[in-house]
Parts: structure tokens; C-alpha cells; sequence
């Protein structure tokens, strides 16, 4: 899963005698300030012992939720066992590709980053899946997709700034050491936005 605000328990360097996911978990979870995340490439076994951990009351039973961002399907619907044995559970992906694939199959929300600058196109989503309208999320997929094409000028994040600099949230500036998009790439960006609404065509006179 991505990398996120606040604490984060590398799995990678966890594989030390004596690790586990009680002690790592124990660690950061009880003050229960910021997210947790993991970081790194998610794999089968990572994950399962996140599920079995979550399940057998780890940590106090203190988790409410997941935002997951692995952008794995096996994954996803392993968060989603989960709320079977706990409906209060919840479960938020964060990939846009999975979107109304989540959201069909019973994912609570979507914490993607695009809806920064594409709300209205995420909150359609939302309330189409909660219909149960297969046909409206399938389109409304098929444009959040073609939107998130705008990540493949660059690098994704400093291209995410950079749309969300476009619509006026923030500077477009990643933290170091990535570099904000450049002019070219920018533009790119800026063509997709409009392409898709987010923007307004330019004012022209005459």
C-alpha cells in the first residue's frame, strides 16, 4: 500500500527475528492519530497476517477501518472478509482503477486521489454503486480511467499536484526530492482536465 501522512510500518524491514505484526502494529496504533499504512509492494502473506492480526482483536480491537491503495484485487476482497465477521469494519480503496469494482462488491467508499480535482466524478460513482447501476458505473469507470491517464506524464505524483495546482489546490509542488511536472508535461495534463470538464475551455474575445 501506498506510503501515507502520519506513521508507517515498513514490512520490508520487518523480517528480523522476533518480528510480527502484534509488536509492529502495537506500536503505532494505540494513540490512534494518524493512518496507518504499510509500505512497500503488498504480497499475499503480508496481507493475510494483516487479516488474522485485524480478526483476532489485535492491538485491542482498536482498528475502524482500512484505506487500501495496493491496487490488488485479492487484496481488496480479503479487507472485505473482514466485515463479515465485523460489519463495522471499513473498507476504502484508494485505486481508481478498482473503483466502481469496489464499490459494486461492497467497499464503504473511495479515498482516491483524483476526486481533488474530479469530485463530482467520484461522488457519481458513489451514489451510482449504491444504486446498484452496474451500467452507470461502467461509464463513469471507463472516464475515471481515461482521466487517470494524466498520471503517465511524469511521474504520478508530481503529476497529481500538478492537476490539483490547475483547478487552484496547492502549488503543484511534490516533496523533495521529486520535481514538479515540467512546462511540457503540464500541458498535458492541463489538455486531459479540460478534455474531461474539470477545466473550463479557455476565454477567448470576439
Amino acid at each position: 500500500m501506498k506510503r501515507g501522512r502520519g506513521e508507517t510500518v515498513d514490512r520490508r524491514g520487518g523480517t528480523g527475528k522476533g518480528w510480527s505484526w502484534e509488536t509492529a502494529l502495537c506500536g503505532v496504533v494505540p494513540p490512534m492519530i494518524s493512518p496507518l499504512t504499510i509500505s512497500g509492494d503488498p504480497d499475499g502473506p503480508a496481507i493475510g497476517g494483516l487479516v488474522e492480526h485485524i480478526l483476532g482483536g489485535g492491538c485491542n480491537g482498536l482498528f475502524l477501518g482500512i484505506k487500501d491503495s495496493a491496487g490488488s484485487f485479492e487484496a481488496f476482497q480479503q479487507f472485505l472478509a473482514v466485515k463479515q465477521a465485523r460489519p463495522t469494519f471499513r473498507v476504502l480503496p484508494g485505486d481508481e482503477s478498482l473503483g466502481a469494482a469496489s464499490l459494486l462488491l461492497g467497499a464503504d467508499g473511495l479515498v482516491p486521489g483524483m476526486a481533488n480535482f474530479a469530485p463530482r466524478l467520484f461522488v457519481s460513482l458513489r451514489e451510482a454503486a449504491a444504486k446498484g447501476d452496474a451500467a452507470t458505473c461502467a461509464d463513469l469507470q471507463r472516464q475515471i480511467t481515461n482521466l487517470a491517464t494524466l498520471h503517465g506524464h511524469g511521474h504520478w505524483l508530481p503529476a497529481l499536484k500538478a492537476a490539483c495546482a490547475l483547478v487552484g489546490l496547492g502549488n503543484g509542488r511534490p516533496s523533495p526530492p521529486l520535481a514538479p511536472a515540467g512546462d511540457e508535461d503540464r500541458q498535458a495534463i492541463e489538455s486531459i482536465l479540460r478534455r474531461h470538464g474539470v477545466l473550463r475551455p479557455p476565454f477567448s474575445e470576439g
